[in-house]
């Protein structure tokens, strides 16, 4: 049986995807709006920056906020576009995340889902509205 591994923080827990550990964490403390020293993302940033799904849906369900930026401008649903994590892109709109927020640069989820050629996070987002 393997070890169990004890994992450092909060935004690795959900970079490994591990909702488990992510609502132990937040039981002892944690931030759950909480961005890391390095790339001052939030738990909801990497999780929708690494199509972590079941951790997102956990952090949104508890109060997660989908409209916190990152030094750049970037929301969680920006970082979704760039990856092409459409299951996220997806979950965050339904729970009222604002497409049409832009970034620094001007730039909205759609324009970054483009650049990336991320086409099917592109077609969610058209779905649900967004025009530029």
């Amino acid at each position: 049986m393997p070890e169990k591994v004890r994992l450092a923080s909060i935004h690795e827990a959900v970079r490994h995807g591990n909702v488990l550990e992510l609502q132990g964490m937040v039981q002892r403390g944690a931030g759950i709006n909480d961005p890391d020293a390095k790339f001052r993302f939030t738990p909801l940033h990497w999780a929708a920056h690494h199509g972590s799904l079941e951790c997102l849906h956990w952090l949104l369900w508890h109060g997660a906020d989908h409209s916190d930026k990152t030094p750049r401008g970037w929301t969680p649903s920006h970082l979704a576009a760039i990856t092409g994590q459409d299951a996220c892109l997806q979950a965050l709109a339904a729970n009222g995340a604002d497409l049409n927020e832009k970034d620094n640069r001007g730039c909205t989820a759609s324009h970054l889902a483009a650049s990336h050629g991320n086409s099917y996070c592109l077609q969610s987002i058209l779905r649900h509205g967004v025009v530029s």
